[in-house]
């Protein structure tokens, strides 16, 4: 639903303040009709447990609705948005479309009144890259009977200037924000959107502490100047507005489904180059569900990308956990994860933190341009491992620590290679405990033939929530290039 807005000529007129007393701004305007209307509510709600009553808002269990009021912060024409609904202490109006009269606790506590429960926020720490959680459709009215305005998707309010077009209608991810010691009393957990900056309710880019967040990987560096007011709609400053927040599903329907992913086998004729469908047609692929049922009869990938693409297409958003079974080679996992990242999207199957014992997909299929070392910005360590061919084959490892120097002479930076040999695990993490930074990069060059198993055992005793790894393959054309 869309459609222009019509102010009346009387909404912003002057008021007539009787005696000496300063006139009253519009927000302060504002929330006397906010608090008006919260008394009354109070009142006449006060015997049914079926409606919420908080400052700001009011929710209906049965209804699953939630009204909550706020103002328009009166972005100018082409102005960025980086929130559509912040807290009235953010400070954050000058690109925010909204100010809600109501706290970010409040309206996290009313969704779950209304039967909604937060999922999880995205966190690179903890190596989630989209958030988690049930959709939230948000639309926007305005409170003031003076102003003809129609309702509207929040999305439909911003533009993306790379495409020209709102923001499409896919509603926004309840993921919660997460409670932390107060700033001012250090004996007090409080909830973060409430006290900590931005203070979002709203966030149009992947905001930890927002409570609610766009359900699409969008970093705020990767969409800032991208989204900006559609001129079409732009809400006039101080426009009193209902925020209205729905459930996406009202029918006990959920849209996150939890899955595990077992990939197991051996790619043909080790040793030899073979190309992607050869070792993928290798491979058993097993889908389970949260209760252990496993979902595909056949066990190739074609059958589990039917089982995701048929979640999809009913509104489902599939949450995959990655297993890895310990005899998969290196090279097969190469395949595998940079064909799941393909579909690992907002439209599509959403991959989960790594499993214990297991790496981050992502750390499968580094950036192959920074194989060569004049393409790195930095220099990080780098660890060369090896299968031998022995009975039982053994993970040995090189570990080159790259000093980065400015050669007067030549006017070249060059870079000076330190080597360790590294022949059995606890000899990675004594070699590297001295260095400058508890936190690690490290780049390692590896057999392709390596099983995922013994990469692991290799690499566990320095595996850390603080060591990046990212994995090269030492195969063919895929050479280490110094």
């Amino acid at each position: 639903m869309c459609g222009k807005i019509f102010v009346s000529a009387f909404f912003l007129a002057a008021i007539c303040i009787a005696g000496d007393k300063p006139a009253l701004s519009p927000r302060e305007i504002n929330k006397q009709a906010v608090q008006s209307a919260h008394d009354k509510n109070l009142e006449k709600h006060k015997n049914n447990a079926d409606i919420l009553v908080l400052p700001g808002l009011i929710a209906n269990r049965k209804k699953k609705k939630i009204t909550v009021k706020a103002e328009a912060s009166g972005l100018e024409k082409n102005g960025t948005v980086e929130f559509f609904l912040i807290a009235e202490n953010s400070g954050h109006d000058y690109e925010a479309l909204a100010v809600s009269f109501a706290r970010p606790s409040d309206i996290h506590k009313a969704l779950v009144f209304i039967g909604m429960l937060p999922g999880e926020p995205v966190s690179l720490e903890n190596l989630r890259f989209l958030p988690r959680g049930e959709r939230v459709m948000i639309t926007v009215s305005c409170a003031d009977t003076n102003v003809l305005y129609a309702a509207v998707s929040a999305e439909k309010l911003v533009v993306n200037t790379r495409t020209g077009k709102p923001l499409p209608d896919a509603g926004f991810v309840f993921t919660g924000s997460s409670q932390s010691i107060s700033i001012n009393d250090p004996g007090k957990q409080v909830y973060r959107a409430d006290e900590f900056g931005p203070n979002c309710i709203v966030s149009l880019y992947n905001e930890p502490d927002s409570v609610l967040d766009v359900p699409r990987e969008a970093s705020q560096n990767s969409v800032y100047d991208s989204q900006v007011i559609n001129p079409d709609l732009r809400l006039p400053p101080d426009l009193p507005l209902e925020i209205i927040f729905e459930p996406e599903y009202k029918d006990g329907k959920k849209r996150v489904v939890d899955l595990e992913l077992t990939v197991k086998g051996h790619a043909p004729a080790p040793g030899r180059e073979e190309d992607t469908a050869e070792i993928i047609g290798a491979l058993e692929f097993i889908v389970k569900d949260e209760n252990g049922k496993i979902l595909n009869s056949g066990k190739d990938l074609k059958s589990v990308l039917k089982i995701f693409t048929e979640l999809i297409e009913k509104g489902h958003d599939p949450f995959v956990a990655l297993r890895f079974d310990d005899d998969l080679e290196l090279r097969s996992i190469n395949d595998v994860c940079r064909i799941l990242s393909s579909i690992a999207t907002g439209n599509g199957i959403r991959l989960e933190p790594p499993l214990e014992n297991h790496l981050c997909y992502r750390a499968f299929i580094p950036n192959e341009s920074y194989r060569e070392r004049k393409m790195r910005y930095v220099q990080p360590w780098e660890l060369h491992l090896s299968l031998s061919r022995l009975k039982n084959s053994k993970v040995t490892g090189l570990l080159h620590k790259l000093n980065s120097e400015w050669n007067e002479t030549t006017g070249q930076l060059e870079i000076n290679v330190t080597d360790y040999e590294i022949s059995e695990p606890l000899d990675l993490r004594k070699t590297l405990k001295n260095k400058d930074s508890d936190f690690l990069v490290l780049f390692i060059f590896a057999d392709p033939s390596i099983p995922h198993g013994k990469l692991m055992d290799f690499l566990k005793p320095t595996l850390t929530p603080r060591v990046i790894v990212h994995i090269f393959l030492l195969s063919g054309s895929l050479r280490f290039t110094p």
